[in-house]
């Protein structure tokens, strides 16, 4: 009986150790859980500037296209009419 006593507050003894160690490694793990997170947040951040700025270039190549091509098919219309 006093074996079996022996051994259970062994194992209890046992048991608080190991959920020591696992609440430590559950912190560990959220403070690097926490620091993914901020650099991803970073790393979304840069790129949506970068899509942003793409999608910017875009658009002024395109108008820097479309208006004059716009002139020329009024000039076109316009040298259509006076034929006809």
């Amino acid at each position: 009986m006093v074996r079996i006593e022996q051994l259970r507050r062994e194992v209890k003894t046992e048991i608080e150790q190991l959920r020591g160690e696992v609440k430590t490694d559950i912190e560990q793990l959220r403070g690097e859980l926490r620091e993914t997170e901020l650099r991803l947040q970073k790393e979304i951040q840069q790129i949506r500037g970068e899509v942003m700025t793409a999608i910017e270039r875009s658009r002024n190549t395109l108008l820097m296209w479309l208006i004059p091509l716009m002139f020329a098919q009024v000039g076109a219309l316009t040298a259509l009419v006076k034929l006809l």
